[in-house]
């Protein structure tokens, strides 16, 4: 090995260089783990911590076979390294190391796999070491074959009736995807979601499973509601859990986020205005990042949203991927790293989400275009939390609310618009088909009913079955 020392030495640790003043097979051969784990580097034996020589008595052919039999018997295969020494005194060496990055990466000593951090040799994680080594072979969690204790997922585990109504959604949305398949086997293969031999991935379970649970313990969504401002157990209100498959989830969660936040909405004419306290764009944004972007490999944490009376709270498993830099992403436009690729594609097939890095931008512009700050982001490598802080609804004098505005004058036809507007001037808040048609004369209980109806989906009524009977009330603010 052709190295001049000098250049190594009097110089701080980092991640491609260790000193150590003796020899000690675990302490040794963890570094050689981490080193090959991450790009390789140098350990100088016989060198204070301070880069200062000091020399290290050995017999070189003796300490040649110590080091080669270590590097043989790392966990992950074996570990090259090239050795050397340059004399320091009549009867002690300064023993130059060099470790290549390893091929099978992540290695380890004695079941514990390393990797190097900064100047130290830090332990991995379980999900740490699946990544690492999924990435090794250019694989992702999300396209793995799916396995539940004693078996691999199969066709089985998959509900017919999901991708059936996805196929349906994928059709219709603005994606407008050409998928056409009668049966689910052909519908997965064309879309990776199974192997050759029938086994299931992880994103076809999650997406589609019958019970994606009984793979996934932790691909649960819990949603804690507070009153007032504080984390205490005295303030939280509510304890919601969510599971099923991820779309499931995604609906079902902003659902309930709309409902335990203030929202109004005005009508001023045939103009609607929506005021929420947060924009829907971006908590809907927001939310399917989570489910989308988080590890699944991590099986003790799930998803947590915090909801308080002044903020909002999403806090997912698995940090920013390795080359995704955060103020990068909030700038948008940046590469789009996907941890699970395919989960994302069945998204964007839905048009839930886009796919080009622009995710965290748009959630910072919708809150801007609605007057608010830009959500707080905190990110390392074991979690991502998005925080939203919202507009006051119940400051009646507020003067600076901000909404959507959306003009219904080109959606309604003439005799819909004269029905709206007999709503607005003498029906009382609460009425039936039978007084909607007793106001505006139209004699078919049908195209009422269809009026009605058109109302509840524009927000602009809610309908309440009492008993048998449809009882429709106002739940805009019709000025």
């Amino acid at each position: 090995m052709q190295l001049d020392v000098n250049t190594l030495l009097n110089k701080n640790e980092d991640e491609c260089l260790e000193y150590k003043e003796g020899f000690n097979d675990d302490d040794v051969a963890s570094t050689i783990a981490s080193f090959s784990t991450n790009n390789g580097g140098y350990i100088l034996l016989g060198v204070k911590d301070d880069g200062t020589p000091k020399g290290y008595r050995c017999n070189p052919k003796e300490l040649d076979s110590k080091l080669y039999n270590l590097a043989k018997n790392m966990n992950g295969g074996r570990a090259i390294i090239e050795i050397g020494y340059e004399n320091y005194n009549t009867d002690s060496f300064i023993v130059v190391i060099r470790v290549l990055e390893g091929e099978k990466k992540p290695y380890g000593w004695k079941g514990i796999y390393y990797n190097r951090i900064g100047s130290s040799d830090e332990k991995l994680s379980p999900e740490q070491i699946t990544e690492i080594l999924l990435k090794s072979k250019n694989l992702h969690y999300d396209c793995l074959t799916s396995e539940l204790f004693h078996r691999k997922g199969c066709i089985n585990d998959i509900d017919e009736n999901k991708v059936m109504n996805y196929i349906q959604k994928a059709k219709t949305s603005i994606r407008n995807k050409n998928i056409d398949f009668k049966e689910i086997t052909p519908f997965l293969k064309n879309f990776s979601l199974i192997d050759k031999n029938n086994y299931v991935n992880n994103a076809s379970i999650l997406i589609f499973g019958r019970n994606p649970q009984s793979f996934f313990k932790s691909s649960i969504i819990q949603l804690l509601i507070y009153s007032g401002d504080e984390i205490t157990e005295l303030n939280l209100k509510k304890r919601n859990t969510f599971d099923g498959d991820l779309i499931k989830q995604v609906n079902e969660v902003f659902k309930l986020i709309k409902l335990n936040t203030e929202n109004k909405i005005i009508m001023e004419g045939l103009k609607r205005i929506e005021i929420s306290q947060y924009p829907s764009p971006a908590i809907r944004e927001a939310l399917i990042n989570a489910l989308v972007h988080r590890d699944y490999s991590i099986s003790d944490s799930n998803i947590t949203i915090r909801l308080f009376d002044n903020r909002l709270e999403i806090i997912n498993p698995g940090g920013l991927m390795k080359g995704v830099n955060l103020e990068e992403l909030k700038k948008g436009g940046h590469h789009s790293v996907r941890r699970n690729p395919t989960i994302c594609s069945l998204f964007d097939n839905l048009g839930y989400m886009e796919q080009c890095g622009n995710g965290i931008k748009s959630m910072i512009s919708a809150m801007k275009n609605s007057g608010l700050q830009e959500p707080k982001i905190e990110a390392n490598n074991d979690f991502f939390k998005i925080e939203f802080f919202g507009q006051n609804l119940n400051l009646t004098e507020n003067k600076n609310l901000i909404g959507v505005f959306t003009d219904y004058t080109k959606l309604l036809t003439e005799i819909e618009k004269n029905g709206f507007l007999k709503i607005k001037e003498n029906i009382n808040d609460s009425f039936t088909i039978n007084d909607y048609m007793q106001q505006t004369g139209i004699k078919s209980r049908i195209t009422a009913k269809k009026h009605l109806t058109k109302f509840v989906d524009m927000e602009i009524l809610k309908c309440n079955k009492v008993g048998k009977l449809l009882l429709y009330s106002k739940s805009a603010i019709i000025k």
